[in-house]
């Protein structure tokens, strides 16, 4: 693709109005182009401010792997619906539980069973676990943290900051908001879900789901479940230490 040329002082009046037409042209192309007009950027593009997009942006580039973010993912677009069916309905979650609050307990519910308030749950490492909380209503902050100690139950410092993602709708349906790790945190809507990391987990850790309006009462445990894999590598370990040890005392 043709570049506008650069002129100079040596450069003929004639030259002058081509290379002013060319800019002309590029930017008249930038803001008014028709459907079938592209724009090429042969570099990075940095933009410290908003980006509105009233189209649709296309990653289907052969060398395009990964979208990465730093904060939040808004749709706005009425297709954003297709999106959020997806996540609400995801088969990826190895469990579901609908939770109401009341102010005493958390009451989680789940398909085929008896609702129970503030149970202990048994998670594996590296699963997914869906906390719908539409039921909260816009009430019972919900979190996730590592002690369940009333009087800090708003010290960010205690939350989860990984392994969280957060869905929830806004303007009558047709825009989706995804937030992610911390900011997915105290939230009273939507779908939150839960991934502890396999890598950093070991069973028998303990995090506890608790409301920041009422700590004291609800409150609950999430226990890492002692998995058959999660046993092999801590055996693993073990023996390890055991034959290093034995090969120091040697």
């Amino acid at each position: 693709m043709a570049i506008i040329r650069n002129i100079t002082t040596g450069n003929t009046f004639q030259q002058h109005v081509t290379t002013t037409a060319e800019t002309v042209q590029k930017l008249n192309h930038l803001t008014d182009g028709t459907v079938n007009d592209k724009f090429y950027a042969n570099t990075d593009v940095v933009v410290d401010g908003n980006l509105d997009v009233t189209g649709n942006i296309s990653l289907d580039a052969a060398g395009f792997d990964n979208l990465t973010m730093n904060g939040n993912l808004i749709l706005s677009q009425s297709d954003s619906v297709l999106y959020k069916e997806a996540a609400y309905t995801s088969g990826e979650a190895s469990a579901r539980y609908v939770i109401t609050g009341n102010g005493v307990a958390y009451v989680f519910s789940t398909t085929g069973a008896t609702p129970r308030s503030n149970p202990s749950l048994y998670f594996k490492a590296g699963s997914t676990y869906a906390f719908d909380l539409t039921g909260l209503a816009g009430a019972h902050p919900f979190v996730i943290r590592t002690t369940n100690d009333a009087a800090s139950v708003n010290d960010g410092g205690t939350y989860m900051n990984v392994g969280l993602t957060h869905v929830e709708t806004a303007n009558d349906g047709n825009r989706v908001i995804v937030t992610q790790g911390f900011n997915a945190q105290r939230k009273k809507n939507g779908v939150l879900y839960f991934q502890i990391p396999a890598g950093t987990a070991n069973f028998g850790d303990v995090y506890y789901y608790q409301c920041t309006a009422h700590a004291g009462a609800m409150v609950g445990t999430i226990t890492v479940e002692n998995t058959v894999q999660a046993a092999f590598d801590q055996a693993n370990t073990t023996i390890s230490d055991a034959v290093a040890l034995s090969i120091a005392l040697s």
